[in-house]
């Protein structure tokens, strides 16, 4: 049987053309979607936690400033109680350092249980050393207090020998 000669026999050029095929994005699709989801919820996750971070470090800070109320008001009424105590309670005196002692051993308890609020260990690290500043200065205000009472308490003993 004959057959029908194509156009390439006849000598005609003809274009090979391929028909495009169906490419499945489906998967790169999907791997993207899925990598900006994660990437969303880790930004979250970042922005929650900052927010929690910040939210205990002010709760750590007003638990620390409300032991520090509370440590100055027990050490002030240490004193009242140790001089009515003594026999000779006009010319009661107690060194400051004794004072500022006492402040120390009321804040140390207070000091760990508000440096445990805090998560984050370098973020803990940095709450101690406000921590440590915030009790010297009070540490320093307390020894002021005691040198103020000591210096009353001279004043008293030397107005009763004149």
């Amino acid at each position: 049987m004959p057959r029908i000669p194509d156009a390439t026999q006849l000598g005609y050029s003809v274009p090979q053309t391929r028909t495009p095929r169906y490419k499945d994005n489906s998967r790169a699709i999907v791997s993207e979607a899925v990598d900006q989801f994660t990437g969303t919820v880790g930004k979250l996750a970042y922005e929650l936690q900052d927010k929690e971070d910040s939210f205990n470090y002010g709760l750590a800070k007003s638990t620390l400033a409300q032991a520090d109320m509370a440590a100055r008001k027990q050490t002030e009424d240490w004193y009242d109680s140790e001089r009515a105590k003594s026999p000779n309670p006009e010319v009661f005196t107690m060194p400051a350092q004794n004072l500022e002692a006492h402040y120390y051993e009321l804040m140390k308890p207070a000091q760990e249980k508000s440096s445990a609020m805090i998560r984050g260990k370098r973020d803990r690290i940095l709450f101690d050393e406000d921590v440590k500043t915030h009790i010297g200065n009070s540490g320093l205000q307390v020894r002021e207090f005691g040198k103020a009472k000591e210096l009353s308490a001279g004043r008293a003993s030397l107005a009763a020998t004149l």
